[in-house]
């Protein structure tokens, strides 16, 4: 699949440990049809990614922080054609 256009953005969502404030975040993203999104602020760990993966249905890439502070992640679209070249966490 060929595209002409590819939307990315970033946020710094400050946490999406929130069930609710992360499925009104997800649901956003998708509305806009973004391809990749960069979070900041995430406070994400291991045992988080993997449910937030089922949640928004795509790949998830993530440099882990503490329950209050720092976490970065990136998004892909669900069903997002891409190859991963390198990663440095």
């Amino acid at each position: 699949m060929i595209m002409d256009k590819l939307h990315i953005i970033t946020f710094n969502v400050k946490g999406l440990k929130d069930d609710l404030k992360r499925m009104k975040f997800f649901t956003w993203c998708r509305t806009k049809k973004l391809d990749i999104i960069c979070i900041q602020e995430a406070h994400c760990e291991l045992s988080t990614i993997e449910k937030w993966k089922e949640e928004w249905q795509g790949d998830i890439i993530a440099s882990y922080g503490t329950n209050n502070s720092k976490g970065t992640c990136i998004m892909f679209r669900p069903n997002l054609e891409y190859k991963l070249i390198s990663e440095k966490i």
